[in-house]
């Protein structure tokens, strides 16, 4: 939601856009920290306490890993793309030289 309020698709009221945008990414960001919250509690019941620095590590990874992946990702499906349009460009080229012989 937030490229609707930034890619400017139809014309509206930018308060209306950015609105939107605030709306959604607040609404992600709170069902995130609910979740985060409720997993703290149920850690600090069953452990007592003690499982909290598991509970805490396990999260600063996923979201490094997370982060990243949000990086490399992109990256690597546009390189995928390129050499399937380059193969699909080789293999007509092929078939159209094939049928000039």
């Amino acid at each position: 939601m937030l490229a609707f309020s930034i890619l400017p698709v139809i014309e509206q009221e930018p308060l209306v856009r950015w609105g939107v945008a605030l709306i959604t990414g607040g609404s992600a960001a709170g069902t995130i920290q609910l979740g985060t919250g409720l997993l703290r509690l149920f850690s600090s019941k069953a452990t007592v306490g003690t499982g909290n620095v598991v509970v805490a590590t396990t999260e600063n990874v996923a979201a490094l890993s997370v982060s990243l992946l949000s990086f490399f990702i992109p990256v690597i499906v546009a390189l995928i793309l390129i050499i399937l349009i380059c193969w699909i460009v080789v293999k007509l080229g092929k078939k159209v030289v094939g049928r000039k012989a």
